[in-house]
């Protein structure tokens, strides 16, 4: 049956699986869907505490969230683990550009990358620059960005017509697992000690945002021109994306060079990462972005 014939019936069943599982504290029921830019689920306490602020666990990574605030989704952990351990090196940057509580972010700093790390959520800065301390992740090795993900390939590629606002207060960082800080200041656009002058080179773009980050891909154009890309390789794109069951792969690459304003130079890889619905799955596709978009103007 559906949800509905059980709606009158959910808070007994919320204190059914407290009762059952001693290491719950709180039970709660997602309401509608994510209808908002920043993919945070509506959620109702069932039963338990009231308190939507949590620790999880990922790949041996701890992360420290607010489900009212930020997106979290415990199914894409072999995902994150994946791309780290497929595609990113010791050694290599990394921008993240829809980072979020920092899934990507953290275990590529780990690993040995810099990583700038962007996310339009400045909730998901505040959890990322947390979980930073809670898994020992210098700011040197993940440089937390809060601004449009267009605006930072304006910025990697040297721009300095950005403003700089002021920063969070160090005290707020300290995290308190029973509540979220209700006024939370805006974090700096970009943090005070960062320099991009004559552009960053970076080694792989991620864009984990799947019901819009195709759209971003215009963007990048145009903003390989400054002295750091000079005999450099373009970077590795990896998009993710919603794919309808009836699209193709030739589909898929057909639509990203649509968003992008040209074909694709090289072999595309196509993972598929999950079903979402009897029509639909999320892909993460990844390709090298085409040289000759490099110097073109921005869409």
């Amino acid at each position: 049956g559906g949800k509905e014939e059980w709606e009158g019936y959910k808070r007994i069943i919320g204190q059914v699986i407290l009762d059952k599982n001693p290491n719950l504290a709180t039970v709660v029921n997602k309401v509608g869907v994510i209808s908002n830019q920043y993919r945070v689920f509506d959620m109702e306490i069932l039963a338990g505490e009231p308190r939507l602020v949590t620790e999880v666990s990922q790949n041996g990574n701890r992360f420290q969230l607010d489900y009212s605030q930020v997106y979290w989704n415990s199914r894409l952990e072999h995902e994150h683990a994946r791309l780290v351990e497929k595609y990113f090196m010791p050694g290599e940057v990394v921008v993240d550009l829809m980072c979020g509580v920092g899934p990507f972010a953290i275990p590529a700093a780990k690993k040995g990358c810099r990583v700038i790390a962007n996310d339009l959520n400045k909730h998901s800065v505040y959890w990322l620059r947390v979980n930073m301390g809670l898994n020992r992740v210098s700011p040197k090795d993940v440089i937390a960005l809060n601004m449009d993900a267009k605006d930072v390939f304006r910025l990697l590629s040297g721009s300095k017509d950005l403003p700089r606002i002021p920063g969070f207060d160090p005290i707020i960082l300290k995290p308190n697992l029973h509540k979220s800080p209700e006024h939370l200041p805006d974090p700096p656009q970009v943090p005070d000690d960062f320099r991009a002058e004559g552009g960053l080179m970076f080694h792989h773009i991620v864009m984990n945002l799947p019901r819009t980050a195709i759209e971003f891909l215009g963007s990048f154009r145009g903003r390989f021109q400054g002295s750091a890309w000079e005999g450099k390789a373009m970077p590795l794109v990896h998009l993710y994306t919603f794919a309808q069951n009836t699209e193709s792969e030739k589909d898929i690459i057909s639509r990203v060079e649509r968003h992008l304003g040209g074909s694709l130079e090289e072999p595309v890889e196509i993972h598929q990462v999950r079903l979402i619905s009897p029509k639909e799955r999320m892909v993460c596709v990844s390709f090298r972005y085409p040289t000759h978009l490099a110097n073109g103007p921005p869409l």
